[in-house]
């Protein structure tokens, strides 16, 4: 292959199929494109020049560039055009190209062909693992409450993995994985499940990761693959790179999933189907490392997006933690009222729905507090200032109140429909 310190532009192919004529399924199909495109080369946003997407003659619901658009592609170039008809072409196919700048030879970037447009090129087809293909020999989860042993059950049951190996610091949760068909081979410490592994993942509470990694960094070998489940990334990116050897071998994921209940006897093999998987590979992060990643994430049935630890944090500072926070404050503000026992008589599936995150554990909940902390703050103070304007306007019995709500309802519209750009 083609290889070269001096950066160059190169041409980055691929190609979809939207499900059906709609602005839903296209963009649909195009943000899995340009997710995969990036995952596959490890790039980042700076890398990519401009991107030239063409949609075959029956598609015209939407412009496929406003998928790009809604994944922060804001600086990236951006151009569509419609394919002249061809009898034999792809239907509702999509493709683009990108021009990105890499050090990388022509030969060493994968191209992406997904769905039905497999066909044009199935020499690079991009397709996951299969039930007899593993995607990792041998996987030790270390922690196996909801999250590890969800985990463990969906590589089982996927086959993308040979042998799951599973430990955790209550021996009785250990045997209850067993038991539970969450993992191949019960260990008695860290290090067993280690020894070996090709991939070791950390589904423990956050505050637990930094002195795991300190136990596990003189047990892993080069060339083995190390990634988390936890819900804040930048902190455990630091201990990383102050505690392993090889932290390039790392890779920190957070399945966007999970349940309001908690332990191993909550865990389900269908946790992660269809959920997105955020991947934050950092400047070191080597590219197999993520390779391995992704792989398995897809064979897992989840939709891996990648991007910096960074911009992860504040995202689900906004999209999970404040929830978190907001849900348990109101239903304390209920619980601690004089009118508790009259209010939650006549509570319903409003109360219950908007208080149900309120219901997990605890001490996740204050690990992503003391670790998320800045990007949670500025969160609440925007919450905060947002329920002061929601008071003052209440209190000035304003009519604009009526808009107010009515701007709520369409952001919320707009998410479901799946075309939000918050």
């Amino acid at each position: 292959m083609e290889t070269s310190s001096t950066m160059r532009c190169r041409g980055l192919r691929g190609a979809t199929a939207a499900t059906d004529n709609s602005a839903e399924a296209i963009l649909a199909a195009t943000r899995e494109l340009l997710e995969r495109l990036v995952a596959r080369n490890a790039l980042d946003l700076a890398d990519i020049a401009s991107a030239f997407f063409t949609v075959t003659d029956d598609l015209d619901a939407a412009y496929p560039a406003l998928a790009a658009r809604e994944l922060g592609w804001n600086e990236v170039a951006l151009l569509c055009a419609r394919e002249i008809p061809v009898p034999s072409s792809v239907a509702r196919c999509i493709r683009v190209l990108l021009h990105i700048n890499t050090t990388k030879g022509q030969g060493d970037l994968r191209h992406v062909y997904l769905r039905e447009a497999v066909a044009l090129r199935p020499d690079v087809a991009d397709t996951p693992p299969s039930a007899t293909m593993a995607a990792v020999e041998r996987v030790a989860i270390v922690g196996l409450g909801l999250m590890g042993a969800s985990l463990g059950m969906a590589l089982r049951e996927r086959g993308a993995a040979r042998q799951v190996m599973g430990f955790d610091a209550d021996p009785g949760v250990t045997e209850r994985a067993i038991q539970r068909g969450a993992i191949d081979i019960a260990c008695a410490s860290v290090a067993e499940a280690v020894a070996g592994s090709d991939l070791v993942a950390l589904a423990t509470p956050l505050l637990a990761m930094r002195e795991l990694l300190a136990e596990i960094a003189p047990l892993l070998a080069e060339t083995t693959v190390v990634t988390d489940l936890g819900s804040a990334k930048a902190p455990v990116v630091s201990w990383v790179e102050s505690l392993l050897s090889a932290p390039g071998q790392f890779v920190g994921g957070h399945p966007m999933a999970g349940s309001e209940h908690s332990g191993v006897e909550a865990a389900s093999s269908s946790l992660y189907d269809g959920c997105v998987w955020c991947l934050t590979p950092t400047d070191r992060t080597a590219n197999a490392a993520l390779h391995t990643l992704t792989r398995i994430v897809e064979a897992l049935g989840a939709n891996p997006r990648t991007m910096p630890p960074e911009q992860h944090d504040r995202a689900v500072a906004l999209a999970s933690h404040l929830p978190l926070v907001a849900a348990s404050a109101l239903t304390l503000t209920v619980a601690q009222s004089s009118e508790a026992t009259e209010a939650l008589a006549l509570a319903a599936g409003g109360f219950r729905d908007t208080t149900r995150v309120a219901s997990g554990s605890p001490r996740m909940a204050r690990d992503i507090c003391l670790t998320n902390t800045t990007p949670l703050l500025a969160s609440l103070d925007a919450y905060i200032a947002t329920l002061q304007s929601f008071r003052d306007q209440i209190a000035e019995r304003n009519p604009t109140l009526e808009a107010t709500f009515t701007e709520a309802k369409e952001a919320r519209d707009r998410w479901l429909a799946g075309q939000s750009q918050m």
